[in-house]
């Protein structure tokens, strides 16, 4: 089973309005930035403003392996994009009376007692931080429902098991009419609204505040009720929430004063989601883009021949293409984003090759090492990955996650020669 997250649902509004002077200008800008090449975009966009029709562009394969394109209204997953729509709910909830943000979690949600935290928390703690570093299987919470749910391969490769919180799917028009339906106060009260979009307070009574310019929307930002909330000195307040998953990028985004909306996902993995999305936001307001790189995938390209080829034609074919820097780039986030997707896809062994060139080419890197030592563990590899693991916390002595797993391996060895 999957949840498709249909705003159709909560009986939204009226269509976009009709075309105005200057919509074909810009959509020609959004559409010579985007660019032909897969290798840039491989995804959709949807926009529209108080005074622009809506814009609607695609670029690349829904599915690489059918060859099925892409187009603005394929259902995509919504990974992290999908926490407005849980706080909606929830303050939904609370507007009649049925909860309060003050009541424990685990009087409405069952199994998060099993939840290991200092202080039981809160409904409104959990709405202010529906964040974590690493997926979560939700067995682990001791739910007595949990179900694996079957692969949903949207890309065609690269995507796994969806568990939980990422069975979340949607369209870009579904987005489009849950920002109206938001704007009309339809589905939940202006009031509320605005709660949801102030800043956190903190236990020290302060507003929680980003100290770095995000720049999916090149403001600084905070966390509200579910959502990414920032302030623009010219756009006013933003509001949003970013969504990355194994395979899929996807960004949600409105201008609360300004009524312009605009989403987007790529499922390409095509690397600077951020900065192309803040290119689009910069055209839609007629301002210049960005520079982006516009090189073609090496890692995507090793991937592929390491699946299809196995290691030793992969790495013949990585520096044949490497030489070649102006046609072909690859980054060392994408190269270990690569070691997962193989780790979690069924190429474990594969996995480790990518995890192994990145350390290589790359030996300063204490996370390189982290996530190697992660694959030489998953693949039954117990004391390379306590060595591994030793020679990531020596160049990142704070890396706590890493430091647990180590202790976690050499007890596992002492038990279990």
């Amino acid at each position: 089973m999957r949840l498709i997250v249909h705003a159709a649902l909560l009986c939204l509004g009226a269509a976009p309005a009709a075309a105005q002077p200057g919509q074909a200008q810009t959509a020609r800008q959004l559409s010579e930035f985007l660019g032909t090449e897969t290798e840039v975009f491989n995804g959709a966009l949807v926009a529209a403003g108080p005074q622009q029709p809506e814009i609607r562009l695609a670029r690349g394969m829904a599915d690489f392996a059918a060859g099925r394109p892409n187009h603005p209204d394929a259902v995509f997953q919504l990974a992290s994009a999908a926490k407005p729509f849980t706080a909606v709910a929830v303050l939904q909830l609370r507007d009649k009376r049925r909860l309060s943000l003050d009541d424990p979690v685990k009087r409405h949600l069952l199994g998060t007692e099993a939840l290991r935290t200092p202080v039981p928390p809160v409904v409104r703690q959990v709405l202010a931080f529906m964040f974590r570093t690493t997926p979560e299987d939700i067995r682990t919470l001791a739910y007595a429902d949990a179900v694996l749910m079957r692969p949903y391969r949207y890309e065609g490769y690269n995507l796994g098991s969806t568990v939980g919180d990422q069975n979340l799917f949607s369209t870009l028009g579904d987005l489009e009419r849950f920002d109206r339906a938001l704007r009309s106060g339809r589905i939940l009260s202006l009031r509320s609204q605005q709660e949801a979009y102030r800043p956190i307070r903190l236990n020290n009574g302060r507003d929680h505040a980003e100290e770095q310019v995000y720049e999916l929307y090149d403001a600084k930002c905070s966390y509200g009720l579910g959502w990414e909330t920032c302030h623009h000195p010219t756009r006013g307040r933003l509001v949003g929430h970013a969504g990355y998953v194994r395979g899929i990028a996807v960004m949600l985004y409105r201008q609360v004063d300004g009524g312009r909306f605009a989403a987007m996902f790529d499922n390409g993995d095509t690397g600077e989601f951020p900065k192309k999305f803040a290119s689009v936001i910069n055209i839609l307001d007629g301002l210049p883009p960005l520079a982006i790189t516009r090189t073609k995938s090496l890692t995507r390209a090793y991937g592929a021949a390491l699946v299809s080829s196995g290691p030793v034609p992969a790495l013949i074919r990585y520096n044949q293409l490497k030489a070649n820097s102006g046609e072909w780039a690859g980054t060392p986030a994408g190269m270990n984003r690569l070691g997962y997707d193989l780790l979690r896809n069924g190429h474990p062994a594969l996995a480790l090759e990518a995890f192994r060139l990145n350390v290589a080419l790359n030996p300063g890197a204490a996370n390189l090492y982290d996530s190697w030592a992660e694959g030489l563990a998953a693949n039954g590899y117990r004391q390379e990955a306590i060595a591994t693991y030793r020679r990531s916390l020596e160049l990142d002595p704070a890396n706590a996650a890493g430091r647990e797993a180590l202790v976690r391996l050499e007890a596992e060895a002492l038990h279990q020669p």
